[in-house]
Protein backbone atom coordinates (compact mmCIF):
# COMPACT_ATOMS: atom_id res chain seq x y z
CA UNK A 1 0.00 0.00 0.00
CA UNK A 2 1.28 3.36 -0.90
CA UNK A 3 0.93 6.45 1.00
CA UNK A 4 0.32 9.59 -1.21
CA UNK A 5 0.83 12.92 0.18
CA UNK A 6 -0.51 16.13 -1.89
CA UNK A 7 1.55 19.62 -2.67
CA UNK A 8 -1.20 21.43 -1.19
CA UNK A 9 -1.29 23.16 2.09
CA UNK A 10 -3.56 20.70 3.96
CA UNK A 11 -4.47 17.35 3.65
CA UNK A 12 -8.10 17.25 5.08
CA UNK A 13 -9.07 13.46 3.61
CA UNK A 14 -6.64 10.26 3.08
CA UNK A 15 -9.03 7.19 1.90
CA UNK A 16 -6.89 3.85 0.57
CA UNK A 17 -9.40 1.49 -0.41
CA UNK A 18 -7.73 -1.56 -1.80
CA UNK A 19 -7.92 -2.60 -5.92
CA UNK A 20 -9.16 0.84 -6.46
CA UNK A 21 -7.90 4.85 -6.67
CA UNK A 22 -6.65 6.62 -3.49
CA UNK A 23 -7.92 10.24 -3.82
CA UNK A 24 -6.58 13.36 -1.15
CA UNK A 25 -9.15 15.60 -1.25
CA UNK A 26 -7.50 18.86 -0.67
CA UNK A 27 -8.50 22.71 0.26
CA UNK A 28 -6.36 25.71 1.12
CA UNK A 29 -6.64 29.37 0.33
CA UNK A 30 -7.36 29.80 -3.33
CA UNK A 31 -9.20 27.73 -5.28
CA UNK A 32 -8.88 25.08 -7.79
CA UNK A 33 -6.28 22.17 -7.65
CA UNK A 34 -7.50 18.93 -8.06
CA UNK A 35 -6.70 15.72 -6.04
CA UNK A 36 -4.41 13.47 -6.92
CA UNK A 37 -4.67 9.35 -6.96
CA UNK A 38 -2.76 6.67 -6.45
CA UNK A 39 -3.11 2.52 -6.86
CA UNK A 40 -3.50 -0.35 -4.23
CA UNK A 41 -2.03 -3.28 -5.44
CA UNK A 42 -4.48 -6.27 -3.34
CA UNK A 43 -2.65 -9.32 -1.80
CA UNK A 44 -3.03 -12.81 -2.51
CA UNK A 45 -4.45 -14.94 0.33
CA UNK A 46 -1.41 -17.21 2.03
CA UNK A 47 -2.10 -20.86 3.21
CA UNK A 48 -1.01 -21.70 6.44
CA UNK A 49 -1.83 -25.35 6.91
CA UNK A 50 0.04 -28.17 4.59
CA UNK A 51 -0.59 -30.57 2.08
CA UNK A 52 -4.06 -32.80 3.17
CA UNK A 53 -3.23 -36.08 4.90
CA UNK A 54 -2.52 -38.74 2.41
CA UNK A 55 -4.56 -42.29 3.14
CA UNK A 56 -7.58 -42.92 5.20
CA UNK A 57 -8.98 -46.62 5.86
CA UNK A 58 -11.85 -47.85 3.72
CA UNK A 59 -15.50 -46.86 5.51
CA UNK A 60 -13.50 -44.34 7.69
CA UNK A 61 -14.26 -40.62 8.03
CA UNK A 62 -11.66 -38.58 6.14
CA UNK A 63 -11.43 -34.89 7.51
CA UNK A 64 -8.61 -32.09 6.54
CA UNK A 65 -9.00 -28.24 7.64
CA UNK A 66 -6.68 -26.23 5.12
CA UNK A 67 -5.93 -22.80 6.51
CA UNK A 68 -5.06 -19.44 4.87
CA UNK A 69 -5.04 -15.61 5.73
CA UNK A 70 -5.42 -12.57 3.99
CA UNK A 71 -3.93 -9.39 5.06
CA UNK A 72 -6.71 -7.73 3.14
CA UNK A 73 -9.28 -8.96 5.29
CA UNK A 74 -11.09 -10.50 2.29
CA UNK A 75 -13.31 -13.44 2.37
CA UNK A 76 -11.75 -16.04 1.47
CA UNK A 77 -13.25 -19.43 -0.64
CA UNK A 78 -12.03 -22.52 -1.35
CA UNK A 79 -12.11 -25.20 -3.73
CA UNK A 80 -10.88 -28.60 -4.67
CA UNK A 81 -10.49 -30.17 -8.28
CA UNK A 82 -9.53 -33.60 -9.09
CA UNK A 83 -10.84 -34.90 -6.41
CA UNK A 84 -12.86 -38.63 -6.74
CA UNK A 85 -16.40 -38.62 -6.05
CA UNK A 86 -16.72 -39.79 -2.09
CA UNK A 87 -14.31 -36.54 -1.52
CA UNK A 88 -15.32 -32.70 -0.90
CA UNK A 89 -14.53 -29.38 0.51
CA UNK A 90 -16.52 -26.31 2.26
CA UNK A 91 -16.07 -23.32 0.58
CA UNK A 92 -16.32 -21.35 3.82
CA UNK A 93 -14.25 -23.15 5.87
CA UNK A 94 -12.14 -25.54 3.75
CA UNK A 95 -12.62 -28.35 5.53
CA UNK A 96 -11.92 -31.25 3.15
CA UNK A 97 -14.20 -34.53 4.14
CA UNK A 98 -15.87 -37.85 2.88
CA UNK A 99 -16.32 -41.62 3.25
CA UNK A 100 -14.86 -43.96 0.66
CA UNK A 101 -16.30 -47.65 0.54
CA UNK A 102 -14.72 -50.50 -0.46
CA UNK A 103 -15.36 -49.58 -4.53
CA UNK A 104 -12.71 -46.50 -3.53
CA UNK A 105 -9.81 -48.83 -2.08
CA UNK A 106 -6.59 -47.96 -3.77
CA UNK A 107 -4.53 -44.59 -4.81
CA UNK A 108 -6.28 -41.55 -6.63
CA UNK A 109 -4.14 -40.08 -9.50
CA UNK A 110 -1.82 -37.15 -8.01
CA UNK A 111 -3.84 -34.38 -9.48
CA UNK A 112 -5.90 -33.64 -6.12
CA UNK A 113 -5.44 -29.53 -5.85
CA UNK A 114 -6.75 -27.15 -3.02
CA UNK A 115 -7.51 -23.58 -4.14
CA UNK A 116 -8.32 -20.40 -2.47
CA UNK A 117 -9.56 -17.20 -3.74
CA UNK A 118 -10.34 -13.31 -2.16
CA UNK A 119 -12.28 -12.65 -5.39
CA UNK A 120 -9.96 -9.85 -5.98
CA UNK A 121 -7.17 -11.81 -7.69
CA UNK A 122 -6.43 -15.33 -9.48
CA UNK A 123 -6.85 -18.41 -7.23
CA UNK A 124 -3.64 -19.65 -5.22
CA UNK A 125 -3.34 -23.29 -5.32
CA UNK A 126 -1.28 -26.26 -3.08
CA UNK A 127 0.49 -28.76 -4.88
CA UNK A 128 -1.12 -31.86 -6.10
CA UNK A 129 -1.69 -34.43 -4.18
CA UNK A 130 -2.87 -38.24 -3.67
CA UNK A 131 -5.14 -40.28 -1.43
CA UNK A 132 -4.63 -44.16 -0.70
CA UNK A 133 -7.92 -45.59 0.57
CA UNK A 134 -6.42 -48.68 2.25
CA UNK A 135 -8.81 -51.74 2.33
CA UNK A 136 -10.89 -53.18 5.39
CA UNK A 137 -11.50 -56.62 5.02
CA UNK A 138 -15.59 -57.36 4.71
CA UNK A 139 -17.46 -59.69 5.64
CA UNK A 140 -19.16 -62.56 2.89
CA UNK A 141 -22.54 -62.74 2.94
CA UNK A 142 -25.12 -66.08 1.92
CA UNK A 143 -28.71 -66.61 1.15
CA UNK A 144 -30.85 -68.57 -0.66
CA UNK A 145 -34.26 -70.52 -0.16
CA UNK A 146 -33.49 -73.65 1.25
CA UNK A 147 -35.69 -76.78 0.43
CA UNK A 148 -37.36 -77.28 3.95
CA UNK A 149 -39.04 -80.67 3.88
CA UNK A 150 -37.93 -83.49 2.29
CA UNK A 151 -38.50 -87.14 1.77
CA UNK A 152 -37.03 -89.78 3.80
CA UNK A 153 -35.62 -92.31 0.84
CA UNK A 154 -35.87 -89.11 -1.71
CA UNK A 155 -32.58 -87.12 -2.69
CA UNK A 156 -32.17 -83.48 -1.17
CA UNK A 157 -30.13 -81.09 -2.62
CA UNK A 158 -29.69 -76.75 -2.08
CA UNK A 159 -26.82 -74.77 -2.73
CA UNK A 160 -26.82 -71.30 -1.22
CA UNK A 161 -25.82 -68.10 -2.99
CA UNK A 162 -22.37 -66.19 -1.07
CA UNK A 163 -20.39 -63.20 -2.42
CA UNK A 164 -17.41 -60.99 -1.16
CA UNK A 165 -16.70 -57.55 -2.61
CA UNK A 166 -12.91 -58.02 -1.59
CA UNK A 167 -11.65 -59.30 -4.67
CA UNK A 168 -9.28 -62.42 -4.52
CA UNK A 169 -11.16 -63.96 -0.79
CA UNK A 170 -11.34 -67.02 -0.55
CA UNK A 171 -14.90 -68.39 0.28
CA UNK A 172 -15.09 -71.78 2.21
CA UNK A 173 -18.53 -73.53 3.67
CA UNK A 174 -19.19 -75.77 6.82
CA UNK A 175 -22.37 -76.96 8.08
CA UNK A 176 -23.50 -77.50 11.81
CA UNK A 177 -26.82 -78.97 13.33
CA UNK A 178 -27.11 -81.77 10.58
CA UNK A 179 -27.73 -85.10 10.44
CA UNK A 180 -25.20 -87.41 9.32
CA UNK A 181 -27.17 -88.16 5.89
CA UNK A 182 -26.79 -84.76 5.00
CA UNK A 183 -23.30 -83.21 4.30
CA UNK A 184 -21.87 -80.31 2.24
CA UNK A 185 -19.03 -79.12 -0.11
CA UNK A 186 -16.59 -77.15 1.47
CA UNK A 187 -15.70 -75.80 -2.22
CA UNK A 188 -19.20 -74.76 -3.21
CA UNK A 189 -21.78 -74.85 0.07
CA UNK A 190 -23.94 -77.37 -1.95
CA UNK A 191 -26.45 -79.56 0.74
CA UNK A 192 -27.04 -83.08 -0.23
CA UNK A 193 -28.00 -86.16 0.80
CA UNK A 194 -30.74 -89.21 1.07
CA UNK A 195 -32.32 -89.37 4.24
CA UNK A 196 -33.65 -92.84 5.84
CA UNK A 197 -36.82 -93.78 7.58
CA UNK A 198 -34.39 -93.60 10.79
CA UNK A 199 -33.76 -90.11 10.09
CA UNK A 200 -37.69 -88.87 9.95
CA UNK A 201 -37.52 -85.53 12.03
CA UNK A 202 -36.96 -82.00 12.43
CA UNK A 203 -33.45 -80.38 12.47
CA UNK A 204 -32.04 -76.52 12.53
CA UNK A 205 -29.05 -76.85 10.19
CA UNK A 206 -26.84 -73.89 9.60
CA UNK A 207 -24.22 -73.26 6.48
CA UNK A 208 -21.72 -70.70 7.44
CA UNK A 209 -19.83 -69.01 5.09
CA UNK A 210 -15.92 -67.56 5.73
CA UNK A 211 -13.79 -65.69 3.92
CA UNK A 212 -9.98 -65.64 4.13
CA UNK A 213 -9.67 -63.22 6.94
CA UNK A 214 -12.14 -65.70 9.29
CA UNK A 215 -14.97 -63.29 9.17
CA UNK A 216 -18.39 -65.11 8.25
CA UNK A 217 -21.82 -65.49 7.80
CA UNK A 218 -24.57 -67.93 8.16
CA UNK A 219 -27.48 -69.22 7.04
CA UNK A 220 -30.05 -71.39 9.57
CA UNK A 221 -32.98 -73.25 8.68
CA UNK A 222 -35.72 -76.13 9.98
CA UNK A 223 -35.53 -79.06 7.67
CA UNK A 224 -37.91 -81.44 8.31
CA UNK A 225 -37.67 -85.05 7.28
CA UNK A 226 -41.06 -86.32 6.51
CA UNK A 227 -42.25 -90.04 6.32
CA UNK A 228 -42.38 -91.22 2.66
CA UNK A 229 -44.76 -94.60 4.01
CA UNK A 230 -47.88 -93.43 4.62
CA UNK A 231 -49.66 -95.72 6.91
CA UNK A 232 -52.93 -93.59 7.47
CA UNK A 233 -53.35 -93.97 3.72
CA UNK A 234 -52.53 -97.69 3.70
CA UNK A 235 -55.14 -98.25 6.60
CA UNK A 236 -58.19 -97.36 4.51
CA UNK A 237 -57.71 -99.55 1.87
CA UNK A 238 -59.64 -103.38 2.25
CA UNK A 239 -57.45 -105.95 0.48
CA UNK A 240 -59.84 -107.61 -2.42
CA UNK A 241 -60.56 -111.29 -0.99
CA UNK A 242 -58.51 -113.74 -3.00
CA UNK A 243 -60.42 -115.84 -6.36
CA UNK A 244 -61.54 -119.53 -5.48
CA UNK A 245 -60.11 -121.60 -8.45
CA UNK A 246 -63.30 -122.65 -10.49
CA UNK A 247 -64.65 -126.07 -10.07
Amino acid sequence: MKTFVSKKAAIKTLITIPSILVLAACGGGGGGGGGSAATVTNTAPVFTSGIPTASVAQGVSYNFDVNATDVDGDTLVYSLTGNPGWLGIDPATGEISGIPDNADVGTTPNNIVVSVTDNNSPPVSQAAFSITVTNVNDAPTISGTPQTVTIAGGMYDFTPTASDVDVGDTLMYSVSGNDSWLSIDANTGQLTGSPMPSDVRTTTVTVTVTDSSAATDTLTFDLVVANGFNEALYSQVTPSPASSPAT
